[in-house]
């Protein structure tokens, strides 16, 4: 199976504020979420995560509102809903590359830096 059969191209508006966090080993982690227009202009969001180099920068230089282009791969989970028969699906957008355009001032920040997803 080839590298790339995981590998997303997403481009959107930051929609939420950026958390982020330090591991004990004080590796960062950016979370936040992306909204997207999709087919027929309905709105569509995934949570975004990056690490290391890539968190801390796009926490210093993105905000609500920035639009954000990335590529990266589709992490999911599936578990049973508690007390149904129905499972649960969560998916998260893991970063590899990422740009912050920022509207207000029509500046791209590159963020597109090789760095390793930690696992």
């Amino acid at each position: 199976m080839s590298e790339d059969t995981n590998t997303v191209a997403l481009t959107g508006t930051i929609d939420s504020e950026i958390e982020i966090k330090y591991l004990d080993n004080g590796m960062a982690i950016a979370e936040f979420t992306l909204m997207m227009v999709g087919y027929k202009g309905k709105e569509k969001f995934c949570t975004v995560k990056c690490f290391k180099d890539k968190a801390e920068r796009v926490a210093a230089e993105g905000a609500i509102g920035s639009r954000v282009s990335l590529t990266g791969e589709v992490d999911g989970r599936k578990w049973l809903k508690p007390g149904s028969q129905k499972f649960m699906v969560f998916m998260n957008i893991l970063a590899h590359e990422i740009s912050v355009h920022e509207p207000s001032m029509g500046t791209d920040v590159d963020l597109s830096q090789t760095d390793d997803v930690p696992f």
